[in-house]
């Protein structure tokens, strides 16, 4: 059996090279992570009267319950159906 030197070379080139591509993939995906969090927890923090795209005011925790935005018969239609769908899947699990 013959070794050829070329060959030898060029595998260890590209084990290298794939432990160089792994990981600074991941030292950029944490990063990419850390960032879209950051992102996140700023959106999250919001003026207490912020208003949707409609104009109605959103529920906050010191509002009072007069001012509690209540959905219209779309949205209502929508969280039922998305209720149903999960109870639905919920007894096929079962």
């Amino acid at each position: 059996m013959e070794i050829d030197f070329q060959k030898v070379i060029i595998w260890v080139s590209l084990v290298l090279l794939a432990g160089f591509i792994g990981q600074f993939g991941k030292s950029l995906s944490v990063a990419l992570i850390q960032k879209f969090k950051k992102k996140k927890e700023a959106l999250a923090v919001q003026p207490e009267e912020t208003k949707t795209d409609s104009g109605k005011k959103k529920i906050t925790d010191s509002m009072s319950a007069e001012e509690v935005y209540l959905p219209d018969s779309k949205a209502l239609k929508k969280l039922e159906k998305a209720r149903f769908k999960m109870m639905k899947k919920a007894a096929k699990k079962d």
